[in-house]
């Protein structure tokens, strides 16, 4: 190690402040946002949920639930359920 006196110590301390410096104009970028691939899959499913819903809300309101077809299969269902084989 080369001991260069008062010297040596202001350089040292000139790179400090450089550093400091550098790193403050490194933070002072714009803000930056990441979503998760986890995060968008939940934001998807839920658009889909919704979409799912308005479905079965324009199904109720079309009286689809109410046609013959339908209640049919719904009593085969509840039949298979109870009936055991």
């Amino acid at each position: 190690m080369d001991i260069k006196g008062i010297n040596n110590q202001f350089q040292y301390s000139k790179n400090v402040k450089k550093n400091k410096l550098e790193k403050t104009e490194k933070k002072s970028g714009k803000d930056k946002l990441e979503i998760s691939d986890k995060g968008k899959v939940l934001s998807n499913s839920k658009k889909d949920e919704a979409k799912k819903i308005d479905e079965i809300t324009k199904k109720i309101e079309s009286k689809y639930y109410n046609s013959d077809d339908v209640i049919g299969k719904v009593a085969d269902k509840i039949l298979k359920d109870v009936k055991p084989e």
